[in-house]
């Protein structure tokens, strides 16, 4: 099943149409739009202008009522002619109280006062859409916000990797300096020069992250300031982030261009090195079954056979691989308990939030030394085959790749808990990176039980309405991820009624 304009980037395929407009699965997140804008509340502000409009406008129907039924005995003074036009001349008198007695000047007052509010707030960066939501600001009891992009940078770095050392259980992990995407970062955990050269496998690391690889790295001068670098990337953020990675390794390996070369210059520059005289025969493209992405080619370190680079989820990288590649460039055997126990190991590290991809290498060709340009085409044209293809590989290690935290952020949260507002995190995101960011925005102390302040959307969909209810009261933050957009839906109807209720 597709959704309505999905777009095919490959392949050919008999497609027929199950449903049309709204019942589409676009159709049904547009309703659930459109019923989210009918059931917006009143602002404060609002509410107290109309209960302030009702009672005035019973006040003033009563006093005009006094004036009239007052002046009772002069609707027969001759001077009026006859009591009726006595009386009707009297309900002018009051008609005119009443329409002085209404402060037409109110609404062009509030006017000013949340315009001079939203000139205020845009000088503090701040992009206010209706004028209300000036007013709301003061009565906000709680934020949701999501994660990628609003709390997090959404620049995808590679905090840490993991290199096989003398076997698959001596795991030889090295730190990242986070520098966005910039190429000028350092490889931290004593890493150095000669430490590149003792390992035949860092340079073949390099390799798989750097050309397994469609993102590229771009230097602007024009963007280059105290508080950004001027580097971007074209392509997945998560590709970037490897391409950054091979980069940085680059540094290391002085018989590279980068000893020599400006980041500024060439922010590419080890890449293109380790592809000289390297040609590409074929690429394997990700795909959600398969979870991985290689790519063949020819040439590396003087080869004339085939080399398979690949990478993508670690379970599924370890599963393709029957050999292990050591720090010294042996391969040896990768037997199931070996593959068990470094399952577990990664697992360990993706609980501490990080996004983690495997990586492999297969220098005599594993399960595709026989596919050439002539016949790739040919012999590839079955994606089906791509999971028995991609095997016979030597595993080499991991990537950790973190989306930085926003450095404002943390100061925000706080400055909210100390106003009395309570921060809840949504996000699409895994529970263990959700919670990783949240304990380091301190959104969730360390020691939070994750059983009451943490929920997958599935998780709190499963709970009775009480039971909702009682999770959103209290004033800690709360942290819900694997979310869908019925369920942000829900849970902001929750608050609001809770808050309604309060009132």
């Amino acid at each position: 099943m597709l959704f309505s304009s999905t777009i095919v980037s490959s392949g050919t395929a008999v497609g027929v149409v199950a449903y049309t407009g709204m019942k589409t699965a676009i159709g049904s997140v547009h309703s659930e739009v459109q019923a989210a804008e009918k059931e917006e509340s009143k602002t404060p502000l609002e509410e107290k202008i109309d209960n302030f409009g009702e009672l005035l406008a019973k006040v003033i129907a009563v006093i005009c009522f006094m004036v009239w039924v007052m002046n009772y005995n002069k609707f027969f003074d001759a001077i009026h002619g006859t009591p009726i036009k006595g009386c009707i001349y009297y309900f002018k008198i009051a008609v005119a109280l009443a329409v002085a007695a209404i402060p037409e000047g109110l609404p062009a007052v509030i006017t000013t006062c949340l315009a001079l509010g939203t000139r205020k707030m845009s000088a503090n960066n701040c992009i206010v859409r209706r004028l209300p939501s000036v007013e709301t600001l003061g009565c906000t009891s709680v934020i949701c916000s999501d994660k990628t992009g609003t709390l997090t940078k959404n620049e995808m770095c590679a905090v840490k990797f993991g290199i096989v050392g003398s076997n698959s259980d001596d795991i030889e992990e090295y730190d990242v300096e986070e520098k966005s995407y910039n190429p000028d970062g350092k490889i931290l955990s004593g890493f150095n020069d000669a430490k590149f050269k003792s390992s035949a496998s860092f340079k073949h690391f390099a390799l798989v992250c750097g050309t397994n690889n469609a993102s590229s790295i771009v230097y602007d001068a024009s963007a280059d300031s105290a508080s950004k670098a001027g580097f971007s990337i074209m392509g997945e953020p998560t590709e970037a982030a490897l391409k950054v990675l091979t980069e940085k390794i680059g540094r290391y390996d002085v018989a590279g261009p980068t000893q020599m070369t400006s980041a500024k210059t060439n922010p590419m520059s080890y890449s293109k090195y380790l592809m000289e005289g390297v040609t590409t025969i074929a690429t394997l493209d990700f795909s959600s079954e398969r979870k991985c992405m290689s790519t063949i080619v020819s040439g590396y370190a003087g080869r004339k056979s085939n080399c398979v680079l690949l990478k993508g989820a670690p379970e599924r990288v370890v599963e393709k691989c029957s050999k292990v590649m050591s720090s010294s460039g042996q391969e040896t055997a990768f037997d199931s308990a070996q593959k068990q126990r470094l399952n577990k190991k990664i697992l360990s590290v993706a609980s501490q939030g990080y996004r983690v991809l495997g990586i492999a290498i297969g220098l005599d060709g594993g399960n595709m030394q026989n596919i050439t340009r002539q016949n790739a085409s040919q012999e590839l044209a079955d994606t089906t085959k791509y999971l028995t293809k991609e095997g016979g590989l030597a595993f080499l290690g991991y990537v950790c790749i973190k989306d930085p935290a926003r450095p404002e952020v943390e100061q925000a949260i706080q400055e909210c808990k100390t106003a009395g507002i309570n921060v809840i995190m949504i996000t699409g995101d895994a529970k263990e990176t959700a919670v990783s960011i949240a304990k380091e925005l301190k959104i969730i102390s360390e020691n939070a039980d994750l059983s009451k302040t943490c929920f997958t959307g599935a998780e709190f969909e499963a709970l009775s309405q009480s039971k909702k209810e009682s999770v959103l009261k209290g004033s800690s933050g709360k942290v819900f991820s694997r979310v869908e957009p019925r369920h942000k839906r829900e849970l902001v109807k929750i608050l609001i009624n809770m808050v309604s209720l309060v009132r």
